[in-house]
């Protein structure tokens, strides 16, 4: 029997606001693999819209099948073309949820973080709004920051999906490099926690495990979720 050369973790964790309020977790993540790639995406549904959860579940599971069904296409197309294919799928399938329940696509706002890899050394990753990507080299000691929190015109905003130009500032990387072994998604209470906010160290060693780092968030409770995902190569 073939396993996949990588492995692709997520964990969601509802804030101690949102339960003492009695609110499920906004954060979803989701994950798609096949034969030789992977993609895990994490969107951080934004309080105060009434289907930003709904928004980051379609979105989470809309950006992951994507990277893996054009993967090849996101290795060679340039990145306006992948800004643009992505901002029409997604506007599509929101404002057909929107007309399906009767709400406004405003309802629908959420953050994108998102990575894909192949055992080649291939990787991508889309951003838009806060939230951290974080990649680790083989044998690295520390952590690389490959985008940091995008906020808004003012400094208590962020971009979300249905509220800004998402051709515009939907974030795309893609690199190849053979030493690349871990990336790591955070939503913002996850950033806040392992890293002290935007400007903080990060407060984890490369030697951490997944679980490890679970650990350490549950431990903390947090107000606000506190969400993470890694998708990383075995070899």
């Amino acid at each position: 029997m073939n396993h996949l050369p990588l492995t692709i973790k997520s964990f969601c964790q509802r804030g101690e606001t949102h339960r003492q309020q009695h609110l499920p977790c906004q954060d979803w993540a989701a994950q798609v693999s096949e034969k030789t790639k992977g993609a895990v995406s994490l969107c951080d549904g934004a309080g105060g819209f009434a289907r930003s959860g709904a928004s980051a579940q379609l979105a989470s599971r809309l950006i992951a099948e994507y990277l893996i069904a054009r993967f090849s296409n996101c290795l060679t197309c340039s990145p306006v073309t992948i800004q643009h294919e992505l901002t029409l799928l997604l506007e599509k399938e929101f404002s057909d949820f929107a007309a399906f329940h009767a709400i406004s696509t405003k309802q629908m706002a959420c953050t994108i973080l998102a990575a894909a890899m192949d055992v080649y050394g291939n990787c991508l990753c889309l951003h838009l709004g806060d939230g951290l990507l974080l990649r680790r080299q083989k044998n690295a000691d520390t952590f690389q920051i490959i985008s940091s929190p995008d906020n808004g015109i003012t400094g208590n905003t962020t971009y979300l999906t249905m509220n800004c130009s998402l051709y515009r500032h939907l974030q795309f990387f893609r690199w190849k490099d053979r030493n690349t072994q871990e990336i790591y998604l955070l939503t913002d209470g996850a950033d806040t926690a392992l890293r002290g906010g935007s400007t903080g160290d990060i407060r984890f060693p490369c030697s951490a495990e997944f679980s490890s780092i679970k650990s350490y968030l549950i431990s903390c409770k947090i107000a606000d979720d506190a969400s993470i995902a890694a998708i990383a190569r075995l070899d």
